[in-house]
């Protein structure tokens, strides 16, 4: 996109300064090194008590077999947990059915060769909820940064562009430049509902693709 602030519709400082506007665009792919799940257990029963020790029994049986795999501790964190009473409703009366206690985990996963094991050992575990697999890396700025350098790149080719087509010379030093958008897009799954199923669970892995945005002004002289 060019932003062309000529005689024709000008932003100039002087007589004989103007400007020359122009958007820059970069992407960058990454495989991911890394995998965030949200899994949990969830357990129901008439008396709270109840379905609280059992939600207890099957969460440390998951994080036992997590640890097992490999999976550090310190990366097997609780999100939620959650205890909801459960009502049912009939001829327009409320009775106290029950209990729901949710116990929901965010796992990272620095050997993504591993998703598939978690998952499986998961479930095999207790584990009931799969709520999303997320695929990230590590190190973003590294990839943000490529991103970025492209998109100024990108802005000095269409500025020199647009000078050219007017038959001036344009200054090297941007006027200004400002950042309008940076984002990563991530491969993300989401499964709602039981988790359990039989065999091997086969995950897919896509890029994490990385944007930049950019806006740089660029200053001219027109030559008399």
């Amino acid at each position: 996109m060019y932003n062309l602030m000529t005689p024709f519709g000008l932003n100039r400082n002087n007589e004989k300064d103007y400007n020359i506007k122009v958007w820059g665009e970069g992407s960058v792919n990454a495989k991911p090194d890394q995998a965030i799940i949200s899994l949990g257990v969830v357990t129901k029963d008439k008396n709270v008590k109840n379905a609280k020790e059992e939600n207890t029994l099957l969460s440390n049986q998951v994080i036992k077999g997590l640890m097992k795999i490999g999976i550090n501790e310190d990366d097997i964190e609780t999100a939620t947990y959650t205890i909801s009473p459960m009502y049912d409703y009939q001829d327009g009366k409320k009775s106290l059915r029950g209990y729901e206690v949710k116990h929901m985990f965010k796992i990272t996963i620095k050997d993504i060769s591993k998703v598939s094991e978690v998952i499986d050992v998961a479930t095999e575990s207790g584990a009931n909820v799969i709520n999303y697999i997320r695929f990230e890396v590590s190190n973003p700025d590294f990839y943000y940064n490529q991103a970025l350098e492209k998109a100024v790149i990108s802005a000095r080719k269409k500025g020199e562009v647009v000078a050219k087509t007017l038959g001036v010379n344009i200054n090297k030093i941007p006027l200004r430049v400002s950042e309008k958008d940076m984002h990563q897009i991530k491969p993300y799954y989401e499964r709602t509902g039981l988790a359990v199923m039989d065999g091997a669970t086969p995950i897919q892995l896509g890029n994490v693709e990385f944007k930049s945005r950019v806006s740089v002004v660029f200053q001219y002289e027109m030559f008399e």
